[in-house]
């Protein structure tokens, strides 16, 4: 079974939505101001698109397979194909190739510290994909880019979890699986898995489809509903641990081709280091905030950067001031790094004050601009977040605050 008129439809539905979520993505890059922010989720988008067009050339590859239609359901044989059919699979490899390259080049855009090294090696990948003979490019991709990117993809989301506030961590189990998803749907409508007919035709793009759902819903639901962490990422470890484990089982009662059930071994071996990895770090994280421990992020806001934005309420703006903590990145304030708004006396780190001042130019909570010589250019997001009543409520005497 090469593809019916059901799987066909629902792939064109699974690439529709995967090109929507990419452009969601591309747009809220858009609209972000602050440079770290544009290229994660730029990379994303990246990713998101390579990912689609994988899928446009796998669907028209199957078009150039020989065989008859026969009770709504092409049969053929892969090894009898027409010219086009090596052409498709070559792209097919290429953007998958080009999306993940996207994705780990906004990654060491945004850590300064690997040299470029990771992208400039796939780029080389890529050119020896390009310029190979068919065969030879499709083990090329296979042995590389696609294990690599199972392994490194993960790796990368572990990191931007480490570097955000436990609030936010949750976010990264949806990015996660949603990836999972997609990547295991793109593997079953390949050649290699669809030749023994185990598999139902329609489950891969069922499977890309809720992947490509799944990966947009931290920007479409209230972040207030995902911060209890733990819950979301033992229950992303359960279904993505056991869907790999199925998949292994499968492959290894059809006797799937070796070298793929060996990626799929040391994809699910990787998987469980990696979620005893970020589960362990979450706990830690829990245990710290109890015990009231200071703990330093580096890069506090990476996956703030992918939820959708909330309003500012009173009691935020009150924690911010008895705490003494930051009102954009919510980390601790220190007395040498400490910036008080002129007029209501909200607290900012050093650095957003900064970011704040070159970008809005506007306190948070009363909008007063903090350089007078520069223009204000208040979010319109903004103007939503707190009610007159609490500004008033908020505003100091300008005399006692002088004071």
């Amino acid at each position: 079974m090469i593809w019916d008129p059901i799987e066909r439809l629902l792939w064109g539905l699974a690439i529709s939505i995967s090109i929507m979520s990419g452009l969601f993505y591309l747009n809220m890059a858009r609209k972000k101001d602050f440079f770290n922010q544009k290229v994660i989720l730029y990379g994303f988008a990246g990713l998101l698109f390579g990912f689609a067009l994988t899928s446009i050339f796998s669907f028209l590859k199957d078009f150039q397979i020989i065989g008859t239609f026969t009770e709504n359901t092409f049969y053929g044989n892969y090894d009898n194909y027409t010219p086009l059919y090596e052409i498709f699979d070559k792209l097919e490899s290429i953007f998958y190739t080009i999306g993940f390259i996207i994705f780990v080049l906004a990654f060491e855009i945004t850590v300064k510290r690997t040299k470029y090294i990771i992208t400039s090696t796939n780029i080389i990948i890529l050119i020896l994909i390009i310029i190979s003979p068919f065969n030879l490019a499709r083990d090329i991709f296979n042995y590389t880019i696609y294990i690599e990117s199972m392994i490194l993809i993960p790796f990368i989301l572990f990191l931007y979890t480490r570097w955000s506030q436990l609030r936010f961590k949750a976010i990264s189990s949806f990015l996660l699986f949603g990836i999972v998803l997609i990547s295991l749907g793109i593997n079953l409508g390949w050649r290699s898995t669809k030749q023994h007919n185990f598999y139902p035709l329609i489950i891969g793009p069922i499977l890309f489809i809720l992947g490509s759902i799944v990966i947009i819903l931290p920007i479409l639901i209230n972040p207030k509903k995902v911060q209890i962490v733990l819950p979301y990422w033992i229950f992303c470890a359960i279904l993505t641990s056991s869907i790999l484990l199925v998949k292994i089982i499968i492959d290894f009662i059809f006797k799937m081709y070796i070298g793929f059930l060996i990626q799929s071994i040391i994809v699910f071996f990787y998987s469980l280091i990696f979620f005893s990895l970020i589960i362990n770090d979450i706990k830690s994280e829990m245990k710290s905030i109890t015990k009231k421990k200071d703990i330093h992020k580096k890069h506090p806001s990476v996956l703030q950067t992918f939820s959708k934005p909330q309003k500012l309420t009173e009691e935020e703006v009150s924690i911010s001031k008895e705490k003494k903590i930051c009102l954009v990145c919510k980390g601790k304030v220190a007395r040498n790094n400490i910036f008080l708004c002129p007029e209501c006396d909200t607290f900012y780190c050093s650095k957003c004050s900064e970011a704040l001042t070159n970008l809005e130019n506007a306190c948070w909570v009363c909008k007063t601009p903090f350089d007078e010589s520069k223009p204000v250019k208040p979010f319109e997001r903004i103007k939503e977040e707190i009610s007159e009543k609490p500004q008033k409520k908020l505003k100091v005497d300008k005399k006692s605050s002088k004071k």
